[in-house]
């Protein structure tokens, strides 16, 4: 577009045009080539006062909406009616045609616009294509101190009408303090005489940087959100749409989302901007893409937006595995005395939205539950304790670990454990057979887990050692030199289970009969005491 200077160009081919500013009273005149009488050259000067700009033609013939200015100097969120009205005016100067203020204040209360410095793209578009303007422009007063040092500070931005895009933007700012000219001619003197050399130097910037081309329109509409929920199910499972989505023009007659197996009219929500949907999700496994089809009445639905969003279709459930550390496995037992780690994996990129962990004591009481939302953790310990942290007693317990997908698939395992801390019971006895005196060692309580080695040693009671030997399993019959009738000797005995729990007994009695075989000794002792939190 022509700026007016072009158009008086054209309109007047042989004028001769000289511009130049000029001290008060000056004028700058244009006079006819080879022509010079006064009174066509009276018509034909413009006065210049103190840097009046020259008019220009409308900004490439756009019009211009202003915003009212935001005002963050006093307030988080204020408006400066005055310093926008000094704004409109220096606008007008430059023969800048601008929507009257009445109706952009209308268009703001009408679409609630509550902060006058900021404006979306979609309101930008819409305001453009309502009033047949080409710029908006909005800004902020950052400063503005009328008492100390009288200080001014300004933030201008100018957005294309047709796109919604922001073309210029710039900050300016001015004080006393920094006004300063020879012998103190001319120097601003209140708020009032900052105001329009700013307000100026931002104008001129305005005019040097905006673009000769503009952004090239923008699509009708803006879309705020579009979601699938659930975003993972089941075959035959009901999914839902939300579309919330605003348009610079009248909506149009339909919209529809297209599911991969089917096309599906979307209906009005309870406010305008909502549109929703619902179908059955398909049968087979997969990731299934959606796009948006307008249907604006001209039987046309090439307009289409894909991959507006997505929902995947999981039917098998998550493949897990759990590895159990720290225990000792005896055939489907795993048995441990202190620690045991947990580890669950899971096989595939199924996301988990839920899991929980049971523990249950022989007689199926629940001593141990936790369940939590989200992914499965990389480890889990229990420490043998129940789920107010009390220790429980050794003995058998059974661990089932759930999980569910986010498509509601589920999969668990489950595993006997045996909880083993306490020292290893052993019964010592002299038995006969064959007219021979034996000593036997066996477990008291045979239960899961086996004793790994042991040591005894057997002396008289005058401290000569009768017997010294080892071994690796119990039970375990040893041989006794002859001794008289009932004898007494003594015992010293140690014992280790395959976890680690050990038994000492020193100088056991054990009163030898040449008879049938008595007990002598059944001893139960507690192993060291472990403090265990799950």
């Amino acid at each position: 577009m022509l700026c007016l200077l072009k158009t008086l160009l054209r309109g007047l081919p042989a004028l001769l045009i000289v511009l130049a500013l000029a001290p008060r009273g000056v004028a700058v005149a244009a006079v006819e080539a080879g022509e010079t009488p006064a009174g066509q050259a009276a018509t034909a000067i413009t006065e210049v006062f103190n840097g009046t700009p020259t008019l220009i033609d409308s900004v490439f013939g756009l019009r211009v909406a202003l915003l009212p200015l935001a005002d963050v100097s006093q307030v988080s969120n204020g408006i400066n009616l005055e310093l926008t009205h000094d704004l409109a005016a220096a606008l007008r100067d430059r023969g800048i045609d601008l929507v009257p203020e009445g109706d952009v204040l209308q268009f703001m209360a009408d679409n609630r616009i509550r902060f006058a410095g900021y404006l979306d793209s979609l309101l930008a578009r819409k305001l453009g294509r309502e009033f047949d303007c080409g710029l908006i422009m909005l800004g902020t007063v950052t400063e503005l101190d009328r008492e100390r040092n009288p200080s001014l500070g300004l933030t201008l931005t100018v957005m294309d009408a047709k796109s919604g895009s922001p073309v210029w933007a710039a900050t300016r700012a001015a004080s006393l303090s920094g006004e300063v000219r020879l012998l103190g001619l001319g120097e601003a003197r209140s708020i009032a005489e900052l105001k329009r050399p700013l307000l100026q130097e931002l104008l001129n910037e305005f005019q040097r940087n905006l673009p000769e081309q503009l952004p090239a329109r923008e699509k009708p509409y803006q879309i705020i959100s579009a979601r699938v929920t659930p975003a993972y199910v089941q075959g035959g499972e009901v999914v839902d749409f939300r579309l919330e989505i605003r348009f610079v023009e009248d909506p149009p007659r339909q919209i529809l989302i297209d599911t991969n197996v089917g096309v599906i009219p979307l209906y009005r929500g309870k406010v305008d901007s909502l549109y929703l949907g619902h179908w059955v999700a398909p049968a087979a496994a997969g990731a299934y893409s959606l796009a948006l089809m307008f249907d604006w009445g001209r039987g046309d639905l090439s307009q289409r937006l894909a991959n507006i969003a997505s929902y995947q279709v999981i039917n098998e459930p998550p493949q897990l595995q759990v590895s159990l550390m720290k225990g000792l496995q005896i055939g489907d037992v795993t048995a441990f005395r202190g620690s045991l780690i947990i580890l669950p994996e899971l096989r595939g990129a199924t996301p988990i939205s839920h899991w929980a962990l049971t523990i249950r004591g022989e007689n199926g009481a629940v001593v141990v539950s936790e369940e939590r939302d989200g992914g499965l953790p990389a480890k889990l310990v229990w420490q043998g304790t129940d789920s107010k942290r009390r220790r429980l007693e050794d003995g058998l317990y059974e661990m089932s670990l759930d999980v569910w997908d986010a498509a509601g698939n589920h999969s668990g395992t489950t595993h006997k454990l045996a909880l083993k801390r306490s020292t290893v019971p052993v019964q010592v006895a002299s038995v006969v057979r064959d007219g021979r005196t034996y000593l036997q060692i066996d477990q008291h309580d045979a239960g899961v887990v086996p004793v790994a080695n042991w040591s005894v040693r057997v002396s008289s009671l005058q401290g000569n050692t009768l017997l010294s030997t080892q071994g690796g399993f119990l039970p375990a019959l040893l041989e006794l030199p002859r001794l008289g009738a009932d004898a007494t000797v003594l015992c010293d005995i140690e014992v280790e289970d395959s976890l680690g729990n050990f038994l000492s007994l020193t100088e056991t009695q054990i009163k030898v009969k040449r008879q049938e075989t008595e007990v002598a000794l059944q001893v139960e002792e507690s192993a060291e005491a472990w403090v265990k939190d799950f």
